[in-house]
């Protein structure tokens, strides 16, 4: 290879690591999560506070599922744009306690044992279609309750929740956040999933994700220190972008966490944050091979996870003990995403 082509291909890498920058930063000033309430854009026009004085990019949010109060923890702006509202209050409580169990898939089927209490029934048979061998999953959400809310298994509390880039006229459904029917009859033993849409998100895109330790507007991290990965099923309809980010966001990379800085120009270290700690929302993760209409099984390792460098974070590594929530996310305009049955993998 010429010293030309070298210089080249690093272009070329410099170039993409710095376009995925940008577009995470202006995407809510980083992906966080509101409540699903927030969907269309004209809910987007209020609420939410800029303390700094910037364009809000993402209002305060609105109540969740059950109509609760809405607040916006650091009520910050980033350089350009506004902090996003959390979620309102959760009123439904806690899920019902359910039966712990342990199921075998066939054909090739994941092993899934299930936590301690929760709306399942613990454990889940694997998909008749196949899948990874010899994995041993806790269940966070099979999806076949209609509600937003995941089972209360190991230790678990929260739910599911939409946020995208306020473009005006953009919209993503569903709206209010629910499961939705699997076309077909079903993908093998799961009759429902997530099925979330999005269109005209010009700015920096979409996203979905699940709070694993959250209480309305109060957000804990979770340990996942016992696990390795995620495992989820996934795909696209016909005629929808491929190209999806999967991320988790830990106390380095969350606002929530008190330590990085939502932005350092003007300063806005809402929460206790500190400078020398970076800047929030550059989260670890890592482009998912380019979705498909027929349904793939994926797991994702916290060792495959990692940062595209410009929050500065001073760590090196995903910290598993303590994690706020998953998210998956996308900067295309648009998107027709399904997903399934997500689950940690243990140790």
């Amino acid at each position: 290879m010429t010293e030309t082509q070298t210089s080249r291909r690093r272009s070329r890498a410099v170039t993409k690591s710095v376009v995925w920058g940008l577009s995470c930063a202006l995407l809510f000033v980083g992906c966080n999560v509101y409540d699903a309430s927030l969907l269309d854009s004209s809910a987007l026009a209020s609420g939410g506070s800029n303390n700094a004085g910037g364009s809000p990019v993402l209002a305060g949010g609105a109540g969740d599922a059950n109509g609760g109060a809405s607040s916006n923890a650091s009520g910050g702006a980033g350089t350009s744009a506004g902090g996003i509202g959390l979620a309102g209050a959760d009123n439904a409580g806690d899920s019902s306690s359910g039966t712990s169990g342990s199921g075998a898939g066939t054909a090739g089927g994941v092993v899934v044992t299930g936590g301690s209490g929760g709306t399942s029934a613990g454990g889940q048979a694997g998909d008749p279609a196949g899948g990874t061998a010899s994995v041993t999953l806790s269940l966070i959400d099979d999806m076949e309750n209609v509600d937003p809310y995941i089972p209360t298994n190991d230790g678990r509390q929260g739910f599911w929740s939409l946020s995208n880039d306020g473009t005006s006229g953009g919209k993503q459904t569903p709206s209010p956040m629910l499961m939705a029917a699997i076309p077909g009859g079903g993908r093998g033993a799961s009759l429902s999933a997530l099925h979330t849409t999005a269109m005209g998100f010009t700015v920096g895109g979409a996203l979905v994700a699940v709070d694993l330790n959250r209480k309305g507007t109060s957000r804990q991290t979770y340990d996942a220190s016992a696990y390795t990965g995620v495992h989820f099923w996934t795909r696209v309809e016909s005629g929808s972008p491929t190209a999806v980010h999967f991320a988790i966001l830990d106390k380095h990379t969350d606002p929530g966490g008190a330590l990085c800085c939502i932005s350092i120009a003007p300063m806005n270290c809402a929460g206790g944050g500190s400078a020398a700690n970076g800047l929030c929302y550059d989260h670890f993760g890592k482009d998912l091979p380019p979705a498909t209409t027929q349904w793939v099984e994926r797991t994702v390792t916290f060792a495959e996870l990692g940062q595209v460098g410009w929050g500065n974070n001073n760590v090196t590594a995903l910290d598993a003990a303590h994690v706020f929530a998953i998210q998956f996310n996308w900067t295309s305009a648009a998107m027709d995403l399904w997903i399934d049955d997500i689950s940690f993998v243990k140790k």
